[in-house]
């Protein structure tokens, strides 16, 4: 995949040792082993052993995930984690921030392009065999077997006839028994993540180079794939999510997929979350603070679309405001009830109010 953020690098051998810091983890790269520090544990990788280098997406509170793809020492490779729950157990991955982004996608280009060249260079150093001495030597030997062997005798003609009659058996006895054929694996399934643009619109189609369809296989063998196609091509948006159906050679898997909101709606959820967690407002209450010009002051499509995807338990908030009223201002249960509901009040709902009243003593 493309990792590209940087421009103008040219890495080659002098670029090392190679060094990066992540959110959980850090990694350095001395120009023959891949180090991992996490969680105060270090592990170390020849650069041989280091398949490849990818980044995906992570969760809201990071911007990515730097992968090792690397090969363990039972001879599997490791796999890519299918979501960011298995990244963040796994000893090959790297969370990061937006302001660690930068130096982490310059860290992943230089280091590939440096394995890219060790490799290249490794398989160009080796000799072909048609070179090495010793192969003309067996070549000389073998060509003067041949003639010595092709040269006819005085005996040749009545010899011929009994070696042909007495080699006969031998020779069909002496064939060799036929080689069982491998049996080619066979694909049970496929995995798909997605690193491209999630910005509001985007097209998720056959072109989108940001989805990694990952096959595997009944040998417990597994690889990055091309040749998918989404059955369901669309644009993503931030109102709700979106899922695609991705298939490679009859296997299928779901990409679901939302776009990010825009900045203003961004702001207006993390405003609405705190006056949920800190304030217990209702959501009525929420919306009308968000559009306030003495309050937030946000347009009333962003206030709208917060009060709507903001994580909040709207009847445990009418409790909590219940609870404040009865031990600091020593209302009734009815004068809570109708404080709680007032439309000049907290503007909870009458069934949200209802719930507060018939818990309020639990």
């Amino acid at each position: 995949m493309n990792l590209g953020k940087t421009e103008g690098i040219s890495p080659n051998f002098t670029n090392t040792p190679l060094t990066v810091e992540g959110y959980n983890a850090s990694a350095s790269f001395d120009g023959e082993n891949l180090t991992i520090v996490r969680g105060g544990v270090s592990r170390q990788y020849p650069w041989r052993l280091v398949s490849d280098i990818q980044i995906i997406d992570a969760t809201p509170e990071h911007e990515g995930v730097l992968v090792f793809l690397v090969w363990n020492p039972d001879g599997s490779l490791a796999s890519m984690p299918n979501n960011p729950q298995e990244a963040a157990t796994s000893p090959w991955c790297i969370f990061f921030t937006g302001d660690q982004s930068e130096s982490i996608y310059r860290f992943a280009e230089q280091l590939k392009a440096d394995l890219s060249q060790r490799k290249t260079g490794e398989q160009q150093s080796k000799k072909p065999f048609y070179k090495l001495w010793w192969f003309w030597v067996l070549a000389i030997l073998g060509l003067f077997f041949i003639i010595v062997l092709l040269t006819p005798t005085e005996d040749s003609g009545s010899s011929s006839a009994d070696s042909a009659a007495t080699s006969s058996p031998s020779a069909s006895a002496s064939t060799p028994a036929e080689t069982p054929t491998k049996k080619p694996r066979q694909l049970t399934g496929i995995d798909v993540l997605y690193a491209g643009s999630r910005a509001d619109g985007t097209q998720i189609d056959d072109q989108n180079g940001g989805i990694i369809v990952r096959a595997k296989y009944d040998d417990g063998s597994s690889e990055n794939v091309t040749g998918w196609k989404v059955q369901n091509p669309g644009a993503i948006n931030y109102n709700g999510e979106t899922v695609f159906t991705i298939e490679y050679e009859g296997q299928t898997s779901e990409l679901k997929l939302t776009a990010d909101p825009p900045t203003e709606y961004k702001n207006a959820l993390v405003q609405a979350g705190q006056y949920s967690s800190m304030m217990h407002m209702s959501k009525q209450g929420i919306y009308d603070q968000l559009v306030s010009p003495y309050g937030g002051q946000f347009p009333a499509d962003a206030a709208q679309w917060a009060v709507d995807h903001v994580q909040a338990d709207w009847n445990a908030n009418a409790l909590e405001m219940a609870k404040s009223y009865r031990d600091n201002l020593n209302l009734s249960t009815e004068a809570i009830r109708d404080q709680l509901a007032s439309p000049y009040g907290e503007k909870f709902t009458q069934d949200e109010a209802n719930y507060a009243i018939e818990h309020l003593n639990d």
